[in-house]
């Protein structure tokens, strides 16, 4: 029997890229574990996203019974465009793996698994699991101050709304009004920029950061300093190209967190970021300083005194992965795309380390949100066999690829290091895979075409707004909901004309197609109660569950008010979004692509060098994690143990 859980998570990543770096030679450690243990493909849970996956793995129940349905849930009664998110545990509607395991006397480690903040441990530790997106720690997404001319990548619109812009201009000038000025060969040049992107307090000036560039060796300009105010002598930093600065403070207001449902209360927060030099011309036409994520210095730990113990022993909290840095999306620099890797990867593995070496534990679970990041970006780029593939574009994705894989090879390599002995069972998983968008799908087009949803157009707002005196049908991230009479505020659909609707919702949906080129958009649409099989049960999950076709995405607007005349738009156009993976069914793939999660597994009481032939699904890996340590699974697990796993 085993004696510990070592438990690993990586968000988005597809056993045919760890195979492919394998065969390569990159990935020694998942090599071993290959060669140790058990390797498998796992079905994500639908919505094949990360809220419901994450939920499921550690609950070992499905989306019917967790009523984690992708990022937001809709509550049956409130009106249909209203939905709840999913992102904290207080969404998660069964029992979690760790809490289990205290209830049995075990002693827990939980590192930044999504939907398990606030934590619900008793007695264990735990460093955030607010994510992602919407961790409630961050203050500011990273920008880029920029001024010249830069090369840019195309960059999906709804990514730069959500981020907030990510690169903001610079001008340089003459320096005037600085004291305290270092030696410079020529004259210095100085500019003022905003810290954050133009929020709360910044009316005031509250975040203007001075900026001093100067000429330090006779060749060119080739240093920046960083100040709160225009006195060099109090600069807190100073920058040559590609340098670093340590980690750097100041303090925000509480408006600015980005997410304050869970974080510290308090008027202020103490935010923490670093900066790098990424561009300097001799002639200083051309500048780019990188600034990242701001996130608090406090807050993001449970009991509260360990972030103090964790900021002294190995660094702030910064989980911010989630996506490549703006200096990869806006500029294609991918060398500090690795280097950020590589901080946080060791900012884990050294907390792994000190929290197991301060007291025994039992159970120390840890996600890492990288793979999935980088799929949102690269993925369309090496898809040979698309028509809008380059190779130019192929050669820059392929490393950054290798790079996000490595990181993750090493990350294992480093927890097994600190934390896992003979009598360890080690168990690495993803939540789901990715496939890449070619083309945008409008699911509310074809139930106008229908006659099931229907819009008024409001010229106040500048938008078709959904009349639901006239709607039978709403669609929402791959749930779509009727408007029923007796539970819903607006219904009209009679009771008995609920199964008579659902058909005509899923005829609809089937005929969709592609103006370009007649194909069929979508996969897949059911009635709920013909979709038990998925999953799909309970109060949370919508009357038709629907699934895209590969290489088709919905849009992922809001249907109640959109800008485009639903009545005359073509059911699919082109798209600027990379990958998508919430709205496949769990076994679509395409190419090196698949929209299955991995599930390795290693230890006492673990066949070695097994390869299993047929997929598992993530509602069986808690089971069996919990078989291997001699613990009752979570009360509402609904998985089965992978017996042909077991030695």
């Amino acid at each position: 029997m085993a004696k510990r859980l070592l438990w690993i998570g990586m968000d988005g990543a597809s056993l045919g890229f760890i195979d492919k770096f394998v065969a390569e030679g990159k990935l020694p450690t998942f090599k071993r574990l290959m060669e140790r243990g058990v390797c498998s493909i796992s079905h994500p849970i639908p919505p094949c996203d990360t809220p419901t996956n994450w939920s499921s793995l550690q609950t070992g129940a499905h989306t019917g019974t967790t009523e984690v349905v992708s990022f937001f849930t809709h509550v049956p009664g409130e009106p249909l465009n209203v939905a709840h998110s999913n992102t904290h545990s207080g969404a998660v509607k069964a029992e979690l793996f760790w809490e289990a395991a205290e209830r049995q006397g075990k002693k827990c480690i939980v590192l930044n698994w999504p939907c398990s903040w606030p934590s619900r441990l008793k007695e264990g530790w735990q460093v955030d699991g607010t994510g992602p997106y919407t961790p409630s720690w961050r203050i500011s997404y990273g920008q880029i101050f920029l001024q010249g001319q830069f090369e840019r990548r195309t960059l999906d619109p709804a990514i730069v709304k959500k981020t907030g812009g990510m690169a903001a201009p610079l001008s340089l000038a003459p320096a005037e009004g600085w004291t305290n000025l270092p030696p410079s060969h020529q004259p210095p040049l100085a500019a003022s920029f905003s810290l954050v992107d133009g929020k709360a307090g910044e009316e005031k000036g509250q975040y203007t950061y001075h900026l001093l560039v100067v000429d330090s060796a006779g060749q060119g300009y080739d240093r920046v300093l960083v100040a709160h105010v225009p006195d060099a002598a109090r600069a807190i930093c100073s920058l040559g190209v590609g340098q670093w600065s340590d980690w750097l403070t100041d303090r925000f207001t509480r408006e600015r967190v980005l997410d304050r449902t869970y974080a510290e209360h308090g008027p202020e927060v103490e935010g923490v970021f670093r900066c790098k030099l990424l561009a300097l011309a001799p002639d200083a036409s051309r500048i780019a300083l990188y600034r990242t994520d701001i996130w608090t210095g406090d807050g993001w730990a449970r009991p509260a005194e360990l972030c103090a113990e964790l900021r002294q022993a190995v660094g702030p909290f910064t989980e911010g992965s989630e996506l490549p840095p703006a200096t990869a999306r806006v500029l294609d620099d991918w060398q500090t795309y690795k280097e950020q890797l590589a901080w946080t990867r060791e900012w884990y593995v050294q907390a792994a380390r000190y929290l197991t070496q301060k007291e025994p534990w039992d159970v120390l679970a840890i996600q890492w949100h990288t793979q999935d990041g980088i799929n949102h970006v690269l993925a369309r780029d090496i898809m040979e066999d698309e028509a809008e593939y380059q190779p130019a574009k192929a050669a820059k994705a392929w490393p950054a690829f290798e790079a996000c894989y490595v990181a993750c090879d090493q990350l294992v390599a480093g927890l097994l290091e600190a934390a896992a002995d003979d009598e360890t069972i080690v168990c690495v998983v993803s939540d789901h895979g990715a496939l890449p968008t070619f083309r945008t799908c409008y699911v509310n087009v074809p139930l106008v075409r229908a006659g099931l949803l229907n819009y008024n157009f409001d010229a106040a707002k500048g938008k078709w707004v959904v009349d639901w005196s006239r709607t039978k049908a709403f669609p929402r991230r791959g749930q779509l909901w009727l408007n029923l009479k007796g539970r819903d505020p607006e219904g009209i659909v009679e009771p008995l004309e609920y199964a008579k609707v659902q058909e005509q919702v899923i005829q609809a949906l089937l005929g969709m197609r592609d103006p370009e080129n007649g194909a069929s958009c979508m996969a897949a649409a059911l009635r709920k109660e013909e979709a038990s099989f998925l999953g799909q049960w309970g109060n949370a999950v919508g009357d038709v569950p629907y699934f895209m076709a590969p290489r088709y995405a919905d849009s992922e607007l809001d249907y109640y008010a959109v800008e485009f005349d639903p009545y005359t738009k073509p059911d699919a156009g082109p798209t600027d979004i990379g990958c998508a993976h919430h709205l496949y069914l769990p076994s679509a793939e395409h190419g090196i692509w698949k929209v299955a999660a991995v599930f390795f597994l290693a230890g006492p009481g673990v066949k070695q060098a097994y390869r299993r032939p047929h997929p598992i699904t993530q509602a069986d890996v808690a089971p069996t994690l919990a078989h291997l340590l001699g613990i009752e699974p979570p009360s509402q697990c609904e998985g089965m143990i992978v017996a042909d796993a077991l030695a």
